[in-house]
Order: C-alpha cells, then structure tokens, then sequence
C-alpha cells in the first residue's frame, strides 16, 4: 500500500509531463483548424547571419566621465550630472578627486548630508587636497554651521594659499593656461557657489562650457544672462561672441565681439580673464567672424598680421586668399559666323 501510494505522485507526475509534450505537438495543428487552414508565417532563416544584439553603450574613460559630470552641472542638468558622476565613482571609487565632485554633485542637487558625507570620504582618500577642504567648507556652511564652514575654509587656504579669494583670478588663468577642463568647471561651480548673483558667474560657467564643448549650452547661459538688463562687462560680450562663433552665427558673432573691443578702448580690464593678449584674440576672432560672413577683405589683412607671431593661423590665411582670388573662368572660342571656320594660313 505504501509503494502504490509512493509511486502514484510519481505516475501522475509522468502522465502530465506526456500530456503537456502532446499538446505543445498538436498546438500548431490546432491553430491552423482556427486558421481556416492557412499556414502560419515562418521567418526565414539565412545560415550565417549574426542574430540582432543590443546597441553598445559608450563606456567613457575616468577623465571624459568627471567632464561630463562638470558639463551637466554648468549647464544645470543635476540628474545627468549623478549618471556621469556614477560612472566615474565605478572606475574611481577610492579617488579623492572622484568623491570630492560626488560632493559638488549631491550639493548641487540640494542633498547637504549626502554632501558632507562624500566630502569627508574626499578628505580622508587625500587629506592635502584644499579644494576639497573648502568645498566641505560652503557645505558646512550651507547646513547652518557657518563656524564650521570658515573653519574648514581656513584649512584649505593653509594647505593652498592660492584659494584665499583674492587670487581666485590667477587660480582660474593658471587652469586656463594648463588646459585643464575638469579644474575649470570646478572653479566655475565654486564662483557661481560664492558669488551667485554677480554677472561673472555666468562667465565663468560659460568659459567652462566652451573648453568642455558645450557651446549651444554656454549660449543658453549667456542669452539668459544679458536679460537680465545688467550692464555686462567686456568679458561677458566676449565670451558670447566666442559661443556664437562655435555655433556658426557670424553676423551676431561680429555684434558682441564688437561692443567688447569698445568696452575694452573704454578702460574695461576684464578681457584679461580669459587671455594674456585680449586685443590679439580679440581681432582674430573678428577675422573669424568676418571670414564665416565671407568678407574676406577685411579678414586677410588681420589674419595674415597676426600669423607673423602665430604660424598655426596660417590655414586661416590661406582661406581668407582664396576668397579673395577670383576662380578663373574658361570661355570657348566661339567663330564671329555661324559655320564659319577659323582662316588657315597656307604654308610657303
């Protein structure tokens, strides 16, 4: 009695695993009955093909993840900022440089504890790093501790003396000559922090903007900006004509470029922000501006005076020549009459 109760389970269980086989086999039958006998659809098979696959995600390198973290933050994209940022923390995750912009991110999306947080981790991954230290600082002081915030501001000025606010220009003209993106947009974010409603924030995020490739952002920026109907300094008309000229508007390019040249003849200094020689910049980027218009005349004689000093403007030149040069048109030989031939002179 206990081996037939035994076995039963079993028996049943066999007699399902039949049936379940059977129907599967009878299912295409059935469908063609409901079908009215029609086949079904068959997808041809070529021997060979690969099979689809999934559009490859670009895996960006540390150093392209953390520019792509700044860029999103400059342009205030807080949520792409946290993705870019991810990616860096999974390649990165014990790098001070990596968890110290895991604090500006959190910081710029409002999370003051996640803030505070990823600044100590940034601390104790590089104990020497000022800038992390006086990003602690405004996070502290953002949180309602403003002793706590100057107390660890002290300490990144001790560490790096340069971050006193006073050099904050040499600070940004050293990173600018150095060529170093993420360094910029950092500088960027830390001015915009302090100095929220000053007009050279938005240069600063703009300048940034440009060097990561974000024109049509740092245009954004900018356009915002000059609504607001504050007198804006040559700088902040500079970089815009410099925005413009990477999104290929010439003509408007040429407008700002212009009141900046006329602000800097006034006594306006802050040209020197973004260049050591603001009048040389200043007339290539005209010629440039002149050229996309193709008023090549006014162009060749700037562009070839300061490719004296700059042998890499010569591409710029050579343009600005061929503009100039009319292409040399061909003109058939034509007989005056219909059908006439051209006179043959008889040899002697």
């Amino acid at each position: 009695m206990s081996t037939a109760a035994g076995e039963a389970p079993a028996v049943r269980g066999r007699w399902r695993g039949w049936a379940a086989w059977a129907l599967l086999g009878l299912l295409p039958w059935w469908l063609a009955a409901c079908l009215g006998g029609t086949p079904l659809p068959t997808v041809p098979l070529v021997a060979g093909s690969p099979l689809p696959t999934r559009a490859a995600v670009p895996v960006l390198t540390l150093e392209e993840s953390l520019v792509a973290t700044q860029a999103a933050l400059l342009r205030g994209q807080v949520a792409e900022a946290q993705q870019a940022w991810a990616q860096a923390y999974r390649l990165a995750p014990q790098s001070g440089v990596v968890l110290r912009e895991g604090a500006r991110v959190a910081l710029a999306a409002g999370d003051l504890a996640t803030a505070e947080t990823r600044a100590w981790q940034a601390i104790r991954a590089a104990p020497k790093d000022a800038m992390t230290w006086a990003l602690l600082g405004t996070v502290l002081t953002r949180q309602g501790d403003p002793a706590a915030g100057q107390q660890a501001l002290g300490i990144a000025r001790e560490l790096d003396p340069a971050l006193a606010p006073e050099l904050f220009t040499d600070r940004w003209l050293a990173a600018r000559r150095a060529g170093e993106p993420v360094t910029l947009a950092a500088l960027a974010q830390e001015y915009a922090l302090e100095h929220p409603a000053e007009l050279l924030a938005a240069y600063y995020q703009a300048e940034a903007l440009l060097v990561v490739g974000e024109a049509r952002a740092a245009l954004e920026l900018l356009q915002l900006t000059m609504r607001r109907g504050e007198p804006a300094p040559a700088a902040l008309w500079d970089v815009l004509g410099r925005a413009y000229l990477a999104v290929g508007a010439w003509h408007e390019a040429e407008g700002a470029l212009q009141i900046a040249g006329d602000q800097f003849t006034r006594g306006d200094a802050s040209l020197y922000l973004g260049s050591d020689m603001p009048v040389n910049d200043l007339n290539l980027n005209l010629a440039r501006a002149y050229l996309g218009q193709g008023r090549c005349a006014e162009a060749e004689p700037i562009l070839r005076r300061l490719s004296a000093a700059r042998p890499e403007l010569e591409p710029l030149v050579q343009q600005a020549h061929r503009c100039l040069t009319p292409v040399p048109t061909w003109t058939p030989w034509l007989p005056s009459s219909r059908g006439a031939m051209p006179p043959v002179t008889p040899r002697p």
